[in-house]
Parts: C-alpha cells; structure tokens; sequence
C-alpha cells in the first residue's frame, strides 16, 4: 500500500551477496502483489560494487534512491552515484561507505 500511495511508481528488487542472485521489478500496471512471497536468494559473501554495476549497465532503470538492507559487512564503490543511497543497517551493523545515508534499525 505504501507503494500505491505515490501513484505511479517503479520499484526494482536486487537481491545480492557477492553477486547478482535475483532482478525482480514491479510497477503500477506490473503491480507487486500483496500475497507476494519473497524467495530470498544468496547468503555468500557480501558485495555491493554488483548492485551498482547492475544499475550502471541498465540506465533505463534511472534509479532515484536506492536502498540497502545490510549489516554492512562488505566492499562498496568508493566514489558514490549519481543517486542518494541509503544503508538501512541492522542492529550493529556499520556503513560499507563514508557517503550516503544510514539508518540503524
């Protein structure tokens, strides 16, 4: 619902441990569906470089923000996007990068 609030919208779900386990992408006529079960995929070793490379080999996705749900343990590009990121961390996790934002859940 939370999704639908904004009107149109595109999201794209990249799950990723050192690589690129799984693309998935929803939008306003592609919706995701509330009874969605999420397959989770991967559990090696963390790497987010993947996610960006993904995202800078597909411009058409023109991402506008894109989050993270990590505990952080793994390397990040050093120099960041053109786009905000935003590391939601959990319970002592810490920043993969000096840039973007972080919330510690």
């Amino acid at each position: 619902s939370l999704l639908t609030s904004f009107g149109d919208y595109e999201l794209t779900v990249i799950q990723c441990d050192a690589n690129i386990q799984s693309v998935e992408h929803f939008d306003n006529f592609q919706p995701l569906p509330p009874d969605h079960k999420w397959k989770t995929r991967g559990f090696g070793g963390t790497d987010f470089r993947p996610v960006f490379q993904y995202l800078t080999a597909h411009p058409e996705l023109e991402p506008s923000l894109l989050i993270f749900f990590t505990d952080g343990g793994g390397p990040a590009p050093q120099n960041p996007p053109p786009y905000p990121v935003l590391w939601l961390l959990c319970n002592n996790g810490q920043a993969p990068a000096n840039w973007g934002n972080t919330i510690q859940l």
